[in-house]
């Protein structure tokens, strides 16, 4: 039996020619993606910064939630300044990926997602960060102010208010 060497790369080219046009429509998306995340950060960081202000007054501003333009100096600050930006809960994986949002280069780490996975553990051993299990049983965490500004949120859009409120 003979190999058909021409059909073999036709098929190659053809499928290198899908793979790329695939690439360049994820690239795409990605772009888009993280476009909307920063944009969705922004607002989260916004209206995180008017919660603080309602309970302390104009001391609040948002350059106290607002992500400077130096990036994280260190592997710690970097993931800090994800779970700040992001107050929803995440998987490593999720923090990981972020990293480059916060303006943090993981390029120079051979294994990012151990690093995360080690940051992650000594936030949470300091109380910065909450740690809960997903049914699946995989680590999801939240920054530990997000809930509590999380519950301020809800309680002010319900018109409900708790006993710490002044109103």
């Amino acid at each position: 039996m003979s190999i058909n060497y021409q059909w073999l790369v036709e098929d190659s080219v053809a499928r290198l020619s899908g793979l790329m046009r695939e690439r360049r429509r994820l690239t795409v998306n990605i772009a888009k993606l993280e476009k909307d995340i920063v944009k969705r950060g922004k607002t989260l960081r916004w209206a995180a910064a008017r919660l603080r202000q309602s309970d302390q007054g104009p001391a609040a501003t948002m350059s106290q939630v607002s992500i400077t333009n130096e990036p994280p100096s260190c592997f710690s600050d970097a993931v800090r300044a994800v779970l700040r930006t992001y107050p929803i809960w995440l998987t490593p994986v999720y923090v990981r990926d972020l990293l480059t949002m916060v303006g943090f280069e993981t390029g120079r780490y051979r294994n990012a997602l151990a690093d995360v996975h080690v940051a992650l553990r000594r936030l949470v051993i300091r109380g910065e960060v909450i740690q809960e299990k997903t049914v699946s049983d995989q680590p999801i965490y939240l920054w530990n102010n997000a809930v509590a500004e999380r519950n301020k949120a809800s309680s002010t859009e319900t018109g409900f208010c708790s006993s710490e409120c002044d109103d």
